[in-house]
């Protein structure tokens, strides 16, 4: 009994001769695995026996897309709506004819019909070679592939903004060059980990699967190679991570196939990101005996794009295809939504942390659009847990319950409050308006209680100075806690606070009529409760202007 990797070995030696052959005649199969080279046949019946079937055909995605030139390595917006390609051979591309590929993009419109492709231009594409590596769950920020910088690095990213995509920012990796290497790469819907095909410096010419992991100083780990069910004594190449962040499609001439290099499947068993499913054969209505890759899939899982170099009077188009459900990722929710001002319902340019409860210390980021739109998508089963905030503005958080739900689209508004000020000095109190509110500074209490430090008195005897020369002011003193403990002991905590500044107040001649102290617990925190300092800011306290 031979294991499956060495049966793969085996089958790569008569690929060329017998593959072909073999895959189209079953019967023939059958009088192999029996009679013949019964070795080669059980690896050959194992791919096939496990290859997927489509009940569709690949359509050609049409001509507003396709070109003369070469049209390859697609990648779809997590929404759908834009499909981003790269092009080469076009004269009109940034570096010419001869210097690879640029990027260009269609958008699909509520037709279903897709727009004409158009080159994306500066700063996206330039003389180099340019392509889309994946992009990111919001939609609004991507890896590419290029030489922007003339650095030691292929991978850039570059993220959306009010004047288009900004100049794409060299990612590092430690220890690691992937320059003067044959690489192709994939990118996790979070931009935590990167899929990389590159040449084993164990095998030359041979291309494997490794993994590489951002860490918290914003530096790429140095890639580990991936388990060998996938990475074979062939090639494994164009890798793409579907947007359940479990699913990967990639393409290898190493595995039993129909053709040269076919598309295989595989789901991610563990966090470790090296073990993976065995991988299954796409089949043969996807795959052909030419050069099939750059299986990317729709937020839905109903359309994967491909590009292919057979059934096509050109060089390489991309086609479309319907999925079966044994080839689909792990269902998915497309969150839409904006954030907004309460008062007037106008958008906010914010940022948008977010994670799945059972992984706190997974923080994934998005943006919104200058107007702030946002799009994410989210993989079922989990609850997920959100801090929106703004230059200007009260960090909020809110929550999501996916575990029960369904493929689909959902909508999610969040509502930014004007962030109080942060006062240098107590005597600025004097000239706030109605209704803004300010983080009183060195305000301290006893540790997990309510009584006030010493250094705590010497600012609240400035503000009883300002009290009693603006005799007309009122205010509210309200009470804040981080979110350790249980919402309730929170509450009462902040509340406690919040009456003991006022006690004090009034202790020192302000009329209790004019002070209204309220606790809000950790409803209403100001930054992330994700780190020792963001939790240090939601301990506060806070005045209002109620009346002047």
């Amino acid at each position: 009994f031979c294991t499956q990797e060495e049966l793969f070995d085996c089958k790569l030696l008569m690929k060329h001769a017998i593959n072909c052959l073999i895959f189209n005649n079953m019967k023939l199969i059958k009088l192999l695995s029996i009679f013949i080279i019964p070795v080669f046949s059980f690896t050959i019946v194992y791919a096939q026996n496990s290859a997927i079937v489509f009940h569709t055909k690949p359509e050609s995605i049409g001509k507003q897309i396709n070109s003369k030139f070469i049209d390859a390595e697609p990648k779809i917006s997590p929404n759908g709506r834009t499909l981003y390609f790269c092009r080469r051979s076009d004269p009109s591309n940034v570096g010419g004819e001869a210097t690879g590929g640029d990027i260009w993009c269609a958008r699909l419109a509520k037709s279903g019909k897709w727009s004409a492709a158009e080159n994306m231009g500066a700063p996206i594409n330039d003389k180099s070679h340019n392509q889309v590596i994946g992009i990111r769950a919001d939609g609004n920020a991507m890896m590419v592939v290029g030489n922007y910088a003339n650095s030691n690095t292929r991978t850039y990213i570059t993220t959306k903004t009010e004047n288009g995509w900004s100049k794409p920012q060299a990612i590092r990796f430690r220890g690691f060059s992937f320059l003067n290497k044959k690489c192709s790469f994939a990118i996790s819907p979070d931009f935590r980990v990167l899929i990389a095909s590159v040449d084993d410096p164990k095998q030359k010419q041979k291309s494997d699967l490794f993994v590489s992991f951002l860490t918290p100083r914003n530096i790429w780990s140095k890639p580990e190679k991936i388990c060998s069910v996938l990475n074979t004594s062939g090639d494994e190449v164009f890798p793409v991570i579907a947007n359940d962040g479990k699913t990967m499609y990639f393409s290898s001439d190493g595995h039993a196939g129909y053709g040269d290099f076919d598309i295989f499947i595989t789901r991610r068993l563990d966090e470790t990101w090296k073990n993976w499913s065995a991988p299954q054969n796409m089949g043969e209505i996807v795959n052909t005996k030419g050069f099939d890759s750059d299986f990317t899939v729709d937020y839905a899982g109903k359309y994967a794009y491909i590009s292919s170099n057979i059934n096509t009077e050109n060089e390489f188009d991309i086609f479309r295809i319907e999925l079966p459900e044994e080839a689909k990722p792990a269902e998915a929710v497309l969150l839409s939504g904006v954030v907004v001002e309460p008062e007037n319902q106008l958008g906010i340019n914010s940022k948008i942390e977010y994670y799945d409860a059972q992984k706190p210390n997974e923080i994934c980021h998005a943006t919104t659009s200058f107007i702030g739109e946002f799009g994410l998508v989210l993989p079922v089963g989990a609850k997920y847990y959100f801090m929106v905030g703004s230059e200007g503005y009260t960090t909020i958080g809110d929550s999501l319950d996916l575990i029960n739900a369904k493929s689909g689209k959902q909508q999610k508004t969040f509502e930014l409050q004007l962030r109080p000020k942060i006062i240098d000095r107590m005597e600025d109190i004097a000239d706030m308006e109605i209704g803004e509110k300010a983080v009183l500074k060195n305000l301290l209490f006893d540790f997990g209680g309510s009584g006030l430090l010493e250094e705590s008195k010497k600012e609240l005897d400035i503000l009883i100075n300002i009290l009693k020369n603006n005799a007309t002011i009122h205010i509210e003193v309200a009470g804040h806690t981080d979110d350790i403990g249980s919402e309730l002991a929170n509450e009462n905590l902040s509340q406690k606070r919040a009456q003991s500044v006022v006690d004090y107040l009034t202790q020192n001649a302000v009329s209790k009529e004019r002070l209204s102290p309220v606790g809000y617990g950790e409803s209403s925190p100001i930054a992330p409760n994700i780190s020792e300092n963001g939790r240090a800011e939601n301990r506060r306290v806070e005045v209002e202007i109620l009346a002047k």
